[in-house]
């Protein structure tokens, strides 16, 4: 399965980015797509074609019961002319970590791997050469079968878009005024130690709970640069708190344990 179907873009004009790259604003002209149908033979029909919209159904299971996850590295140009990749296998491994515990069937790595090579050789006239920017490559797996009961999909589709990025906190690190509040706790207890018992996944509902601290922090405006803290709960095992920092306009996720 690791032969790709192509489709180049040919592009009349010589790619120019902007001075000023926000983080994960613009897309470079390609991206990776495979299908998961078992009834097909599971992954099948690895594609890299324009960048552009999906089909998706407004009945895909991953829009009403989140069964989604992605992860994220960077690509740099080196001074020599060189493109590296840190450890880029690691991030496939977590990948097919997270999908297991997502109930997502796992994929071959290699064919992760090469799609990744591939697509960045297609697309290297998008890495960046400015210091502190590179080429972001987001892997997003979801669920797509059209179904409103609630069950694990049958189908599945992986996605993988570059996307040159510039730093995610364009001021720079500076410490920052932290904000502590149990008014949001968006992981249970159960959840918590099933996360903490697993090791690091990155799964949408995580994305979900930055947000909603992401809108706290833009409504009380509090400040321009800032770190929320939530789940300050006796409860949970050793005081976990879950630090999200709002710099720049940007979001991250820290998980501490006082």
């Amino acid at each position: 399965m690791n032969d790709f179907n192509i489709e180049i873009l040919e592009r009349e004009t010589k790619v120019i980015l902007p001075e000023n790259l926000v983080f994960g604003k613009i897309y470079s002209d390609h991206m990776f797509e495979v299908d998961y149908d078992e009834d097909l033979g599971g992954w099948h029909n690895p594609t890299i074609r324009k960048f552009g919209n999906i089909d998706l159904s407004p009945a895909a299971m991953v829009l009403h019961y989140g069964q989604t996850i992605f992860e994220g590295l960077k690509e740099y140009k080196q001074v020599d002319g060189r493109i590296a990749l840190f450890r880029p296998e690691k991030n496939v491994a977590r990948l097919n970590r997270s999908a297991k515990r997502m109930c997502i069937p796992e994929i071959d790595p290699d064919l992760v791997l090469q799609a990744m090579l591939e697509l960045v050789r297609i697309d290297k006239d998008w890495i960046p050469t400015k210091p502190g920017h590179a080429l972001y490559i987001r892997p997003v797996m979801f669920a797509s079968e059209p179904l409103l009961g609630v069950r694990t999909s049958e189908n599945f589709k992986l996605i993988i878009m570059l996307s040159p990025v510039g730093p995610y906190y364009p001021e720079g690190f500076k410490p920052v005024p932290i904000l502590a509040t149990n008014k949001y706790k968006p992981l249970t207890v159960g959840l918590l130690d099933f996360l903490v018992g697993i090791g690091r996944t990155d799964w949408g509902v995580i994305g979900a709970a930055m947000i909603i601290a992401f809108a706290y922090m833009i409504f009380t405006e509090v400040s321009k640069t800032m770190a929320f803290a939530f789940n300050l709960d006796p409860v949970l095992s050793g005081w976990v708190a879950n630090l999200i920092f709002l710099v720049a306009g940007l979001i991250t996720i820290m998980k501490t344990k006082t």
